[in-house]
């Protein structure tokens, strides 16, 4: 492997699953043979991240912060979709590639999601970040972008219709299995459902209408908030649940889902966002929610627990704890592929 000097943006200081995956990202391409620094924004946004820092990369890993970028030169800095602003702080000695996570989270004017939902959260994000996504509109900053890396299909959608020539690879995110104590291959059962009083984890920062909705036609379910829960501890927090619903937009294909699923129970999706399409989660109809199945809600959940299974629930622990050999595995072969051609 050639090596090479990549700078990762972790912008913020919000411990969700964006800077998780730019972490694991880092954490791959340093096995590769690369070196890496993490590009904070300050001193305490580090120390915000310095466990995190730590547990993957190494005591000894480098960071910057953003009053430091401006000095560097030839370097590949990869930012997310949400920090393009930043691209100003870099100089044209360095190439830009983009880790699209969320797409809806992309603040630049010019740029529209696959659906319409997607397309009106794009512009609302544009217009609370207005300076910002206009200053940094589509038409300015795609060509300083070499190359992108896709979390979800629904950012290769997303990617395959935006009006640049820039090449973009899938490459997913992963839930690491080592890091969680915590056996993956339990399945909880039910006895009789129609008696249970169902509890059912739901993220409170998203999807809160339709949550509100749902909840007023439940009358026999308890919804649980996801709050105060750290990463270590979020299989044992969901599997004292009978089932996760996301509520949310999915403008990625998100961490907590998936995370349900390696607990023991069910994962259903309203379809919205990446929650559409049969590859970010692939599943049997049953678990995917309308607009209107709010008004059954209850009769629906209990459904698709009665209709849950070994089958149903080996085939998506298979493909959850595939997804780090193929992270790696794609990251790897893109990589000496690269390095072969730019040296020729």
């Amino acid at each position: 492997m050639y090596e090479n000097n990549f700078i990762l943006r972790c912008n913020g200081m919000k411990k969700t699953g964006g800077p998780m995956a730019t972490l694991q990202l880092a954490e791959c391409l340093l096995a590769c043979g690369n070196n890496i620094i993490i590009w904070y924004d300050s001193i305490d946004a580090y120390k915000y991240f310095e466990d995190w820092h730590k547990k993957y990369l190494s005591e000894k890993s480098k960071y910057i912060v953003t009053d430091d970028i401006s000095q560097l030169k030839n370097k590949i800095f990869i930012l997310t979709e949400s920090s393009f602003n930043d691209i100003k702080n870099i100089s044209k000695d360095n190439k830009i590639w983009v880790y699209m996570q969320s797409v809806d989270n992309c603040i630049i004017f010019g740029t529209s999601a696959s659906r319409l939902e997607g397309t009106f959260r794009i512009l609302k994000n544009c217009i609370k970040n207005f300076n910002n996504s206009y200053a940094n509109r589509w038409t300015i900053v795609r060509d300083r972008i070499e190359f992108i890396f896709s979390q979800s299909a629904y950012s290769n959608n997303f990617l395959s219709n935006l009006d640049a020539n820039i090449p973009y690879l899938y490459i997913g995110d992963f839930i690491d299995k080592e890091k969680y104590n915590k056996p993956l291959n339990r399945l909880r059962k039910y006895s009789n459902l129609d008696s249970v009083n169902l509890r059912v984890a739901f993220n409170p920062s998203k999807g809160k209408i339709l949550h509100k909705l749902a909840k007023f036609f439940s009358k026999n379910i308890t919804f649980i908030p996801i709050i105060n829960v750290n990463p270590e501890n979020i299989l044992d927090f969901l599997s004292s649940a009978d089932c996760y619903v996301d509520f949310g937009g999915q403008p990625g294909k998100d961490r907590l889902p998936r995370e349900a699923i390696l607990s023991g129970i069910p994962s259903f999706q309203f379809l919205r966002g990446a929650a559409v399409n049969g590859s970010d989660f692939p599943c049997p109809i049953i678990f995917r929610l309308n607009f209107y199945n709010v008004i059954n809600f209850e009769s629906r959940i209990k459904k698709g627990l009665k209709l849950n299974n070994k089958t149903i629930h080996s085939a998506r622990i298979a493909d959850i704890l595939s997804e780090k050999d193929n992270f790696y595995s794609r990251i790897n072969h893109y990589l000496n592929t690269y390095y072969s051609m730019n040296k020729m």
